[in-house]
Parts: structure tokens; sequence; C-alpha cells
């Protein structure tokens, strides 16, 4: 029986040092995430009212050119816009309307006011010479100084696509010039319209929107 007893507590004695001798496991989970907050932003930073103001005989017969082509100082009649991008991006343009509308309700005719085709005007788009990006490298300027003028159209149209290389940056980067121009010669033989001259346009004030929309590429 003093035997038994022995060989119990021997046992007894090896079981519980077998069982603090069992690795002890445990687990820990650590979330991890990563919030990405878009940064979209364009601004207009001159040029947000262009004015044309036609005066004289030549300026119906030849319209007003825009001699800034190149981001010269003087910017009478230039649109100079910057955007802020965290990701690649598009910029849009269009008008509002389908064609000028004249302002003067005096001179509007059985209560329709005067109208004058939006192709009337024209536009260069280009890189501000200060500008980190350049154009056919981090973006694609649809229209720039060295093309063909483009005329305005209230049909949407993609004005600066993302290139090869990455458009997202700062306004350092990305800062572009639109140059304006009015029934040019050029945009004449574009459009096949005729002079303003030729057209025979009432006097009036006309006015239409341009909107200029940042979107992701």
């Amino acid at each position: 029986m003093k035997k038994l007893k022995s060989l119990f507590i021997a046992g007894a004695t090896l079981l519980t040092a077998n069982s603090f001798a069992q690795p002890v496991h445990d687990v820990a989970v650590i979330p991890v995430a990563v919030t990405i907050n878009t940064t979209m932003r364009l601004n207009v930073v001159s040029g947000g009212n262009v004015e044309f103001v036609v005066n004289t005989i030549e300026q119906y017969q030849n319209g007003i050119t825009n001699p800034n082509v190149g981001g010269a100082v003087d910017r009478i009649h230039d649109t100079r816009f910057t955007v802020a991008s965290s990701r690649d991006f598009d910029v849009l343009m269009f008008a509002e309307d389908a064609c000028l509308v004249g302002t003067d309700v005096s001179s509007s005719t059985g209560g329709t006011l005067n109208t004058l085709n939006l192709n009337n005007i024209g536009y260069r788009l280009h890189m501000e010479p200060s500008a980190n990006h350049v154009h056919n490298t981090e973006i694609d300027l649809i229209s720039n100084f060295d093309e063909s003028i483009v005329s305005l159209s209230n049909s949407t149209a993609t004005q600066i696509v993302s290139n090869v290389a990455s458009s997202a940056g700062g306004t350092n980067d990305n800062d572009f010039v639109i140059n304006w121009e009015l029934a040019t010669a050029t945009l004449i033989t574009l459009t096949s319209q005729g002079t303003l001259l030729e057209q025979s346009i009432p006097q009036d004030r006309y006015i239409t929107n341009v909107y200029l929309v940042l979107v992701p590429a």
C-alpha cells in the first residue's frame, strides 16, 4: 500500500511538471489601415473674365488676335489656371450656351435676343513657362501654342489629359494658359463663316459662360 501511494505521488508530480512545461500561446490582432483622401482643385489665377471690344473696321475685318502665345507678359485676353491634384487628372471645357447671347433687351427683335456664333471665339492652350510639368511628358494638351487654333463649342471637350508620366502634382507643376482670340483670319478659315463684317452683327454685348471641369483620369 505504501508502495502504491509512492507511485501515485510520483505520477502526480510528473503530470504537474509536464503541465507547467507546455508552451504558452496567445494572439494579438493589429489592424492596419490607410485612408486616401483625394485632393483635386482647379483655380483660375487670372483672366476669369475675358472681354473683347470691337470698335474699328479693321477689327471687324481681321478680328482681335492674341499676341501673347507662349506666355508673353501682356495677358489681356488670357486665362491662367492651375491644378493641384493628388492623382492623375483630365480637364474638360465647354460653353454653357449654343451661342453667345446679347444682353441689350431694347435691341431684341420680337422679344428674341441677338446672338453671336460661338465659333467666332477661338483658343490655344499651353503650359505657363514656369510650370514644372511638360506637354507630351506628364500631360498632353489637346491644343497647345504650336498647333492650330480651336473654336469654342458647347460640346464637352477634353483639353488636358494625363500622358505617360503622372500628371498628379501641385500648382507649380500644373500651370496653364488659355490664349483667346476673336474672329481672326485663322479662325475664319477654320470655321468658314466669314469675318465679323461679313456676318453683319448687330451692336450688342454678347456673353456666355465657359466651364473648366477637373476630373480624375
